[in-house]
């Protein structure tokens, strides 16, 4: 059974271009994780039976996910709303329809691996930086 919060405000500051996303609890890394479809966080979710329904919210008003994990929370928020207009220019030149800002603890990296190899495999995508052109592009490993 998933946990749908969809009314709850949000505690996250949608990030710009140049601006990290903060969260009350500092995270220790992110990247993006960018679809080729428009992937909703319930479809994220979904593609997670690996793991236990406890460990897994996902707050529909948000587009967000969050997985609880050992050291802390492995987040993947929608951004593509909050991106500027060169931005999205950008993402659908390189054809990308769906944005998630991905935060996460060092300490629980084993897992968020298992993740995007999921979602990797389940929806295909690129994981990117939070640069100007988004890139370089990463692979798995390298997060």
């Amino acid at each position: 059974m998933v946990t749908v919060c969809p009314t709850q405000p949000s505690r996250w500051r949608h990030r710009k271009r140049g601006k990290k996303q903060t969260a009350s609890k500092p995270k220790e890394g992110s990247f993006l994780y960018m679809l080729p479809e428009d992937i909703s966080a319930k479809k994220l979710h979904d593609a997670l039976g690996f793991l236990n329904a406890k460990q897994l919210e996902v707050w529909t008003e948000l587009n967000l996910l969050e997985v609880t994990a050992d050291e802390g929370t492995i987040t993947f928020e929608d951004m593509r709303e909050s991106l500027s207009e060169e931005d999205v220019r950008m993402l659908d030149g390189l054809g990308f329809k769906k944005v998630y800002a991905a935060d996460y603890y060092l300490g629980d990296k084993s897992l968020l691996h298992k993740i995007m190899e999921t979602f990797i495999s389940d929806f295909g995508g690129k994981i990117g930086s939070d640069t100007e052109d988004f890139r370089p592009f990463m692979e798995i490993k390298e997060i």
